[in-house]
């Protein structure tokens, strides 16, 4: 049924009892809007597709994307795939509407933390199978557009999602590398062999490579955004701003560093790194964004940057840990002594889970010196030096280049057991043999000086002389 509402909005409903609510719906210029409205003690989610441009605009006279999507979720149900219900859609002259039966549950992530995980994952493997079996792609199967109630998980989004005559085993591998890519190194083998198991189908080398090639693209994507106005950058002038931070006001207090790649100042408020180059402010500024996207909290919180200009350098300003901890070195070198055994294997536990973290999450800090990794008062890490960051599948040698690097900046102090205690683990989630790990990292650390600022200052050592041989 059609009916005419409010601003030029024809509706297609199942309910025109809903016709009045949808009517007083706010109208916002972001390119999506989302709300949640109650009738009858039942509540319907609303999602608002806003078009910009001659081109999105004739789109939404031909085919409007809510009206895509409400067909699309039609077809799904009929074949048992579970989506939210649809009730209607909506279509004026520079937007269009869809109305669907409201999903109280959980998102993905936050379900596959509960006692269900390996329900919800064999449901998973039966959802995306039930895709390709009917030759649908969704093509953007990421884990905000599923929703899990009651231990099933619903698909969202479908406005891109396609029926195709002929589908490809390309097809087949994307619909599953979309789903597991953000979750596949949070898996243990265990489940990894779970899902594929449920899947019925050999495609696990084809699915890892895939699965990288998409991470690859999502970080280039995010890494494109950190220069335009999006839902967590503001422009304003030569600022660039995360949303929710503003510019620091704070008074100068000192220069604590100064060399020929940045100067660093302390103000009350915050910290500003200058960059001599501008390549070098970019990356940094990039790894930020990406961080900021992947939502891991691994570096000091940017606030805003200054783009370059003919008379001044570009920097970004971001939160100060002076007076919240101190680099892994001088920490080592000062209070790590003062730690009891059990201590120091808790602190060495805590900070060997912290490398498996970045690993997993396919960061690699190409200068990995142990002053470039900041020890906080609560027991956590985060990584200094942010512009040498990459995000990539990480090789065994990419690994055991940074573990040298940790290796020949800690004092020499510390034992052969406890630096042991700390590669271990590493070495088994890698799945090498620990001690040939182990052999080869120290093998090469002997052929180098240790160097590393410690509560005194500048501090060079030889392994020989501490009997490390």
């Amino acid at each position: 049924m059609a009916c005419l509402g409010m601003f030029g909005t024809r509706w297609y409903l199942s309910d025109t009892a809903l016709l009045d609510r949808l009517n007083s719906l706010s109208r916002g210029e972001s390119r999506r809007l989302y709300e949640v409205i109650e009738l009858g003690g039942q509540r319907f989610f609303v999602k608002t597709f806003n078009e910009k441009g001659i081109g999105a605009l004739f789109r939404n006279l031909f085919s409007p994307r809510a009206k895509r999507e409400f067909l699309m979720a039609r077809r799904l149900l009929g074949l048992s795939i579970p989506v939210p219900e649809p009730i209607g859609y909506g279509v004026s002259l520079k937007a269009s509407f869809i109305v669907e039966r409201y999903i109280d549950g959980q998102d993905l992530k936050e379900a596959l933390r509960r006692s269900q995980r390996r329900q919800i994952l064999e449901r998973l493997a039966w959802l995306v199978k039930k895709l390709n079996d009917s030759h649908t792609l969704h093509r953007d199967l990421h884990l905000g557009n599923i929703r899990v109630r009651e231990g099933i998980p619903y698909l969202l989004d479908l406005h891109k999602a396609q029926v195709k005559r002929w589908f490809s085993r390309q097809d087949v591998i994307l619909n599953v590398a979309q789903l597991l890519h953000p979750l596949w190194h949070d898996m243990t083998r265990e489940e990894k062999a779970l899902f594929l198991d449920r899947y019925g189908e050999e495609i696990e080398g084809a699915l890892e490579r895939k699965m990288g090639a998409l991470r690859r693209d999502w970080t280039k994507r995010k890494e494109k955004r950190a220069f335009r106005s999006t839902s967590k950058i503001l422009l304003r002038g030569r600022f660039i701003i995360i949303r929710g931070e503003e510019e620091r006001k704070g008074k100068f207090i000192e220069l604590v560093k100064s060399d020929r790649k940045v100067r660093i100042e302390r103000f009350e408020d915050h910290l500003r790194k200058y960059y001599r180059s501008r390549g070098r402010w970019k990356r940094a500024w990039k790894n930020h964004v990406v961080l900021l996207y992947m939502g891991l909290s691994v570096t000091p919180r940017p606030f805003y940057a200054r783009k370059p200009s003919l008379f001044s350098s570009a920097f970004i300003a971001m939160e100060d840990l002076k007076g919240r901890g101190e680099e892994l070195d001088r920490y080592v070198d000062g209070a790590f002594n003062f730690l009891s055994y059990g201590q120091r294997r808790k602190f060495i536990e805590r900070l060997s889970r912290f490398f498996l973290f970045l690993f997993k999450n396919g960061i690699y800090h190409k200068d990995l010196k142990a002053c470039n990794i900041f020890v906080l008062t609560d027991g956590t890490f985060r990584l200094l030096d942010v512009e040498d960051i990459s995000f990539e599948e990480l090789t065994l040698r990419d690994v055991k280049r940074m573990l040298v690097q940790l290796n020949s900046s800690i004092p020499t102090k510390v034992s052969l057991k406890d630096r042991l205690r700390f590669f271990v683990p590493i070495a088994r989630s890698l799945g090498v043999e620990t001690r040939r790990l182990f052999k080869e990292i120290v093998g090469e650390s002997l052929k180098r000086e240790v160097v590393y600022e410690g509560s005194m200052g500048l501090r060079i050592e030889r392994w020989e002389s501490e009997g490390h041989r």
